[in-house]
C-alpha cells in the first residue's frame, strides 16, 4: 500500500511538472499582443510549405542563410526589411517594404500600397520569435528570431504548427553560420565569377544528387497535389 501511495505521488508531481502539449486550435491563432519591437536583425530558422517543393528546393540550394534587418519608415507602420541571403559563403542582397499591424502584415510598393496577401503573426511560445504564416503564390510557415539558435523545445513548437496545417516538414537552417563578412556577389570581379558559379553549381548536384529519392517522392506528392487542387 505505501508503495502505490508513492507511485501516485511520484505521477503527480510528474504531471504538475508537464505542461498540457498546446492544442491546434491555440497553435493556429493570432498572437494575442500586438508583438514585438520589429526593428533590428532577424533570423530565418525554419520554414514549412503548402507542399514540399519548396522547402526540397531551397535544401537543394544548400540551405542557404537569411538575415533580415528591418528598420522604420516615416510613414505609420511601414518598414523596410534589407534581406541578406547567403549560399556558399556570398551575399545577396535586396530590400522590400512592408505594412505591419494587427498581427497582419503586407508587403507594399513605393506608395505603401498593399501587395497581396496578407501574412498573419500566429502564435509562438518562443519569447524573442515570431511565427509568420504567409498566404501568397506560395503558402509557408516562417519562424525567425533574434537569436540564431532556438531551443529543442521551440522548434518543436513550430513543427506542431506545420502539422496542424498539414504542411511539409520544415526545414531548418543554420542561421549560426551567418557571417557579418560574407562577400557580395555585387562585389566579384568577372573574372572570378565564372569559377564562383561552377564551384556553387557542383556543390549543388552533388546535393541533388544524394536527394534524389527525397526529389522523387516530393514530386510524386506535388502532382498528386496539383491534381486534387483542380479536381
Amino acid at each position: 500500500m505505501r508503495t502505490f501511495c508513492v507511485a501516485v505521488i511520484v505521477l503527480s508531481l510528474l504531471s504538475v511538472g508537464q505542461p498540457a502539449p498546446l492544442t491546434c486550435e491555440t497553435l493556429m491563432k493570432p498572437r494575442d499582443t500586438e508583438g514585438p519591437d520589429l526593428t533590428g536583425r532577424w533570423f530565418l530558422l525554419a520554414l514549412s510549405a503548402e507542399h514540399c517543393i519548396t522547402t526540397t528546393v531551397l535544401d537543394v540550394l544548400l540551405r542557404p542563410i537569411f538575415v533580415f534587418d528591418i528598420t522604420s519608415m516615416d510613414a505609420s507602420n511601414v518598414y523596410n526589411n534589407s534581406i541578406k541571403i547567403t549560399i556558399d559563403g556570398h551575399c545577396l542582397e535586396q530590400s522590400k517594404m512592408f505594412f505591419y499591424k494587427d498581427n497582419q502584415m503586407f508587403e507594399v510598393d513605393s506608395n505603401n500600397t498593399a501587395l497581396g496577401n496578407a501574412s498573419l503573426f500566429l502564435y509562438s511560445g518562443c519569447p524573442d520569435c515570431i511565427v509568420v504564416k504567409r498566404m501568397d503564390m506560395i503558402k509557408a510557415l516562417i519562424l525567425i528570431s533574434r537569436r540564431k539558435v532556438v531551443t529543442a523545445a521551440e522548434l518543436v513548437e513550430f513543427e506542431t504548427q506545420a502539422r496542424c496545417l498539414g504542411w511539409s516538414t520544415p526545414q531548418v537552417f543554420k542561421a549560426e553560420h551567418a557571417s557579418e563578412n560574407c562577400r557580395s556577389y555585387h562585389d566579384i570581379p568577372r573574372q572570378e565569377d565564372e569559377a564562383i558559379m561552377q564551384r556553387i553549381y557542383r556543390k549543388v548536384s552533388e546535393k541533388a544528387t544524394s536527394m534524389r529519392e527525397k526529389i522523387r517522392k516530393c514530386l510524386i506528392e506535388f502532382w498528386v497535389f496539383v491534381f486534387n487542387t483542380v479536381s
